[in-house]
């Protein structure tokens, strides 16, 4: 029988007001990756003013390593999202 390991990739995107115009919006975004089965946190990115290209690298990134998206699901807190991105690849013997 097939055994699985498994990361999550989270996505989180934040937006606020600037201090110096209550009209000028930040955007920040960051990704994670947690491995489940060393309990090991990757931290891929942190972008100001993302270019919206980013979470497409990351996700690739982990496709390069072997890895296939099973789920994502988001939630949001308010002004900030959070994302969640679940991976699972064959389990090496």
């Amino acid at each position: 029988m097939q055994k699985w390991e498994y990361c999550i990739l989270e996505y989180e995107t934040r937006t606020k007001e600037s201090k110096s115009s209550s009209k000028e919006v930040i955007r920040i975004a960051k990704a994670k990756v947690h491995y489940l089965k060393t309990d090991k946190t990757e931290k891929l990115f942190r972008y100001i003013y993302p270019r919206g290209d980013e979470i497409r690298k990351a996700i690739t990134f982990l496709g390069d390593k072997g890895w296939e998206l099973v789920e994502s699901k988001s939630d949001e807190f308010g002004r900030k999202t959070i994302t969640k991105y679940h991976f699972k690849r064959p389990l090496a013997d």
